[in-house]
């Protein structure tokens, strides 16, 4: 699902990103090294079964951020 989206560039394995919000989603507190913005995601079923990724985007203005965030909740929203 996410790599279907043209503005991901990277998409693995965070464990930093299980301090987004259970089935959110939340900028995280770094960015690229060449300035693109990262987000987290935490997908919760239970405790035994979650993962936390992080998803390096191709938007380096606070306009794409804005976009991306409400298209991954979006997404999101249509899972959980």
């Amino acid at each position: 699902m996410l790599q279907d989206i043209h503005w991901t560039e990277y998409i693995r394995f965070d464990k930093n990103a299980f301090a987004a919000p259970k089935n959110g989603v939340k900028a995280a507190t770094r960015k690229t090294p060449d300035g693109r913005y990262i987000f987290w995601i935490h997908l919760h079923e239970s405790e035994q079964k979650h993962i936390a990724v992080s998803v390096e985007t191709t938007g380096y203005t606070s306009e794409h951020l804005e976009q991306a965030t409400k298209e991954l909740r979006e997404r999101l929203g249509s899972l959980v």
